[in-house]
């Protein structure tokens, strides 16, 4: 028998029966708290980038459309003055961050800049929603149950495509080694959001101190096949980044036991597709290779065996030197990766004030720094910026690169302050900042970090934390006054 619509809005959902709970209930429970049943209604979708075809303007999706509605949820909130103060130091960063961005469109105006200023105002609007709408534990443990459940489907949907060998879309573009994408337009994105998917459910794990025998079977099941969409991704970069939140969150969640199991889980299904699929086999030991010669060209850069070895014919040393390629060639960075870079510290050094401008990388190196692209490269040239913080600094300057290191503090700030608070909120706090680490990491090989909604969903649980911690205090009775004993009397 299903929840009722009162277990769903004012008690923790147990186990996984949220999801089979009876459409009146669900819809009693929505009515109760319609602002976070648009919250979980746009975690759940947010995954579908492929629902983006479904209308004739390729900026919309399904979950956008949720967003509309959670705007349009916080402006009522404002004019009825309800909503909860955030941290200010989030605040202010996230307007200096959307100010900095559209002084930079304003001055320069190029066409892609349009469309990453507009993504990161909403984003961060949605920030504000997460924030106003997550109040308490109860809500965030719903929040994360709703994040595990968008992660187990795209990991279904990656099994069932390697299984039928089939792709929902996208098929021209990535069909290559196999690499499988699921809803997402790439499958490096993919494997990021399943990075998150298994955060979210190591902090269940370590957060829910009763849990079922069911719903413990599910989370590691859900591991598990977490752990074989990302192998079935085929992203190198999405594999190394995922593995640090786990060795942080394995070296300090205790008990060890509740930390080890989920990421146990997680290998073996890794491993398991590494067992049938040859592909993703090779693709794995290529990807050792290159570990170890980045990090013996680090330690060793003058090994004339290292194919990685600094200034290597083919690393993208071409065009113009520059005093930071001593730094560049000792990135982890492949070929491309590295021109790019290489290009994009070009462009940061002869516009050190104000950059480019927003959107102006990839029509400045088919362009005025065409010279930083390879000759193998240069009939067909990876234009796309790779390294999110190199991306920023050539396009808004020194001015944008002050504004992530003020977000960042604004963030710390907050996270610092709920170690202090219960467990479950301290814990959650930390699941949270290895989610934003490992979106920051991953955007330095992939792109994508103020374009990244997910940022933005975190940074939202973050601002809400004090509120969170201030309502899971206990609360301590205080000494009787003689008002009150007389009262009871």
């Amino acid at each position: 028998m299903g929840l009722r619509g009162r277990d769903i809005a004012l008690g923790w959902p147990r186990g996984w029966h949220l999801v089979i709970s009876s459409p009146a209930g669900i819809w009693s429970a929505a009515r109760r708290e319609p602002d976070l049943a648009i919250l979980v209604g746009i975690v759940l979708t947010l995954p579908l980038e492929l629902s983006k075809q479904l209308f004739p303007v390729e900026l919309l999706e399904i979950s956008r459309l949720g967003m509309i509605a959670g705007f349009v949820a916080l402006a009522v909130r404002s004019v009825r003055r309800t909503l909860i103060p955030v941290p200010r130091s989030i605040v202010l960063a996230i307007i200096i961050v959307i100010a900095v961005a559209g002084l930079s469109l304003a001055a320069t105006r190029w066409p892609n800049g349009i469309r990453i200023e507009a993504a990161t105002a909403t984003y961060a609007v949605f920030a504000f929603f997460v924030a106003e709408t997550v109040r308490d534990v109860r809500q965030l443990r719903i929040i994360t149950i709703a994040l595990i459940l968008s992660a187990a489907f795209v990991a279904a949907v990656l099994l069932a495509e390697s299984v039928f060998d089939f792709y929902l879309w996208r098929e021209g573009a990535l069909n290559v080694l196999g690499r499988r994408n699921g809803t997402f337009a790439d499958p490096n994105i993919a494997s990021r959001f399943l990075s998150l998917g298994l955060l979210a459910v190591l902090a269940a794990i370590a957060i829910l101190r009763e849990l079922s025998g069911r719903a413990f079977i599910g989370l590691m099941a859900t591991a598990a096949m977490i752990g074989a969409g990302q192998a079935l991704t085929q992203s190198r970069a999405g594999w190394l980044v995922a593995l640090v939140p786990l060795v942080v969150w394995v070296a300090f969640v205790r008990p060890w036991g509740r930390a080890l199991k989920p990421v146990a889980a997680a290998l073996f299904g890794f491993a398991l597709v590494l067992v049938v699929n040859a592909t993703v086999l090779v693709r794995v030991t290529s990807t050792a290779v290159d570990v170890g010669d980045t990090i013996g060209a680090i330690t060793d850069p003058n090994n004339p065996d290292n194919p990685n070895r600094p200034g290597q014919v083919g690393n993208g040393s071409v065009g113009p030197p520059l005093w930071m390629d001593p730094v560049i060639d000792r990135m982890p960075l492949d070929s491309v990766r590295r021109y790019l870079a290489r290009a994009g510290v070009a462009m940061y050094l002869d516009h050190p004030l104000w950059g480019i401008g927003i959107g102006g990388f990839q029509p400045q190196i088919l362009g005025p720094y065409a010279d930083f692209i390879p000759a193998d490269r240069i009939s067909a040239p990876v234009s796309l910026p790779h390294t999110e913080l190199i991306r920023i600094a050539a396009e808004t300057g020194t001015p944008g690169i002050l504004t992530v290191i003020l977000l960042a503090v604004a963030l710390a700030r907050v996270v610092w302050s709920a170690r202090r608070a219960p467990p479950p909120v301290a814990r959650a706090a930390g699941a949270i900042t290895l989610g934003i680490t490992s979106i920051f990491v991953a955007s330095q090989f992939e792109g994508r970090l103020f374009e990244e909604p997910y940022l933005w969903l975190l940074i939202g649980l973050v601002a809400a934390l004090p509120e969170v911690a201030r309502r899971a205090q206990p609360i301590v009775p205080g000494p009787l006054k003689n008002d009150d004993i007389v009262a009871r009397v």
